[in-house]
């Protein structure tokens, strides 16, 4: 199993949505480990939640995408065009980190 960062953001009301996730790729499925999302208007605040239950994948979304890419070889990410600007010689959560923390 491979545990990675996610983020996401901004929608109407909300402000960002931070996740924490792990995949397991020989079941094709994923669940938060902890997600926290951060809303507009401060007077709501931040809302953090814990462990949720297992997702398989479904064909078609973001979701799948990103357990394709974090479950894919480095030799697969170098033959999908759209892994050519991530360093293959970096690690899977290095290459994560960047997928999902791109630099400004």
């Amino acid at each position: 199993m491979i545990v990675a960062p996610f983020a996401t953001g901004p929608l109407s009301e909300v402000a960002s949505f931070r996740y924490f996730q792990e995949y397991d790729c020989s079941q094709r499925r994923m669940r938060d480990l902890q997600s926290t999302i951060t809303y507009r208007d401060p007077s709501r605040g931040m809302r953090t939640t814990g462990e949720t239950n297992w997702q398989y994948a479904i064909p078609g979304t973001s979701g799948e995408g990103v357990l394709n890419f974090v479950c894919a070889s480095a030799a697969q990410r170098l033959a999908n065009a759209e892994y050519f600007s991530l360093d293959a010689a970096v690690t899977p959560q290095q290459q994560a980190n960047a997928l999902f923390y791109p630099p400004p």
